[in-house]
């Protein structure tokens, strides 16, 4: 499966910060879910946002490296796979060339309107892959 990838720079700034003065690992889960929803939005039109949303059923983050104040990360994420109404989607944070955090996140698609997860469609596979 070919990925679509969206990225983003993200400059750290003191509120990301732990009292080590290293981004805080709650800092970079927020980041997760935030990249997560821009992505979403960046890619569906403004009917399918309306009709769906995603809810998290599992966060597995891994630690490398540490980013410091003033440090350009840049952030990226793709679907990995899908299944059903589940999807799993890698986002990745990196320092100059260095991994310095990965997370695959699985999310579960829910029909807005029923308040219930919703069989991933067709054409949302063919726009994240």
């Amino acid at each position: 499966m070919s990925k679509k990838v969206y990225q983003k720079e993200i400059r750290v700034t003191e509120d990301h910060l732990d009292d080590l003065a290293h981004v805080n690992n709650v800092t970079y889960l927020y980041w997760v879910q935030d990249m997560a929803r821009e992505h979403w939005n960046h890619v569906v039109d403004t009917s399918t946002g309306d009709k769906y949303y995603w809810l998290v059923v599992e966060h597995q983050i891994k630690y490398r490296g540490q980013a410091k104040l003033g440090d350009t990360i840049r952030a990226k994420t793709y679907i990995d796979s899908y299944s059903g109404v589940r999807s799993d989607r890698i986002v990745e944070f990196h320092l100059e060339d260095r991994l310095i955090v990965s997370a695959r996140t699985t999310w579960c698609l829910m029909d807005r309107e029923r308040n219930r997860p919703a069989r991933i469609e067709p054409q949302m596979i063919a726009s994240f892959c």
